[in-house]
């Protein structure tokens, strides 16, 4: 039988990886403004940065400081980053 399409799982694992490359080429990045840039709802991008998070590939690092003497109002946009501390490649050479 022909499959046409995408999985599910393809599908989360594209998303996953979109968001470790803004994260990767921004740096500090609140969900909402990867939501916007990837033009996901911001309930999905919560989802996989939640479970990124609980797996330890990336980390909640604070609030959003602005930089106007005026804070919006709203919710704190909290920032998230790659936690460079997941796994590390090690190589060894035994001769």
């Amino acid at each position: 039988m022909e499959q046409h399409g995408i999985s599910k799982l393809d599908l989360k694992r594209r998303n996953r990886m979109q968001v470790l490359k803004i994260l990767k080429q921004r740096g500090p990045t609140s969900r909402i403004d990867i939501a916007g840039t990837l033009e996901l709802t911001r309930a999905a991008v919560t989802i996989i940065t939640n479970e990124m998070i609980e797996q330890g590939i990336i980390a909640e690092i604070g609030e959003y400081k602005h930089m106007t003497e005026k804070a919006p109002r709203g919710r704190k946009k909290i920032l998230i980053d790659i936690n460079n501390h997941y796994k590390f490649p090690i190589g060894i050479v035994i001769e």
